[in-house]
C-alpha cells in the first residue's frame, strides 16, 4: 500500500439498536424464542408471523437488523439486514454482541435460565448458527426456515455445539431462493455439521406460515 491509497480504519461506537417481545418475559417463562428475521424485513412485522409461539409460559424476542435501508430507492418502505459482504468480519462481530446484549437484557426480567430456541428466517439462518457458536447461553432448539447454516462455521466448534441441539429445517416446496444448487449446499452443511434435522416441507414458497409454526410449536412443547 502507498501514501496515495485510502488505509481502512475502526473504531468502536456505542449505538442503539430495537428489539420487539411477545408474550410477557417473567419468573413464570420456561421457553424463550430468538427470532431472527431475513434481509430487507422488519422486526415488528416479522414477529407478529410467530404469534403461535406465544403461550403463557413463551416469549417471543425480534431482535433488528442493526443495518437499515430503503428497499425502493431513496424512499419508501425500509428494511433491515444482518451484514453486508462489505467489512463482513465487523458486521458479524456486531450482530453476535448485539444478540447476545438483548438476551442477557430479557433474561433479567426472566430471572431463571428458561429453554432457550432460535428461529432465523432466510438471511437469519445463517446468522441463527453463528451466534449459536459464539453465545454462552444453552440453545434447545434452532429452526431452519428458507436458508442454510453459515458456510464459514469453525468445523469443530460447530459439531461440538450443535450435538445437543434440535434442528428442525423447513422449506416451501416452491420456494425461488432454495434451488437445487442451494439445497446440495445445505445438503453437503448438514453432513459436515452433522446436523440431522427434522425437515418440514411445506406447500409454499419463500414465508413464513402458520400451520408450520403452530406444527413446531406442538413438537417442541410435546418433548
Amino acid at each position: 500500500m502507498t501514501e496515495s491509497e485510502p488505509a481502512a480504519h475502526h473504531t468502536n461506537v456505542q449505538v442503539t439498536g430495537r428489539y420487539y417481545i411477545l408474550g410477557n418475559p417473567n419468573k413464570h417463562t420456561k421457553h424463550m424464542w430468538i427470532a431472527l428475521h431475513g434481509q430487507g424485513m422488519l422486526a415488528r412485522y416479522f414477529i407478529l408471523k410467530l404469534k403461535p409461539l406465544v403461550q403463557v409460559n413463551t416469549c417471543v424476542i425480534a431482535p433488528e437488523g442493526l443495518h437499515r435501508y430503503y428497499l425502493d430507492g431513496k424512499s419508501g418502505r425500509s428494511g433491515a439486514s444482518w451484514m453486508t459482504s462489505d467489512a463482513r468480519a465487523t458486521d458479524i462481530r456486531n450482530y453476535i454482541n448485539w444478540l447476545n446484549q438483548v438476551s442477557e437484557e430479557v433474561l433479567s426480567r426472566i430471572g431463571s435460565q428458561p429453554s432457550i430456541h432460535i428461529l432465523g428466517f432466510s438471511q437469519g439462518t445463517a446468522t441463527a448458527t453463528r451466534w449459536a457458536c459464539e453465545t454462552q447461553l444453552s440453545i434447545k432448539t434452532i429452526v431452519l426456515w428458507g436458508g442454510l447454516p453459515a458456510f464459514d462455521l469453525d468445523t469443530e466448534k460447530a459439531i461440538l455445539t450443535f450435538h445437543s441441539i434440535q434442528f428442525y429445517d423447513v422449506q416451501g416446496k416452491i420456494d425461488p431462493f432454495m434451488t437445487k444448487k442451494k439445497q446440495n449446499e445445505k445438503s453437503s452443511l448438514y453432513q459436515k455439521l452433522h446436523i440431522k434435522p427434522r425437515s418440514i416441507l411445506f406447500d409454499g414458497k419463500h414465508e413464513i406460515t402458520e400451520k408450520e409454526v403452530c406444527r413446531i410449536r406442538d413438537d417442541y412443547l410435546s418433548e
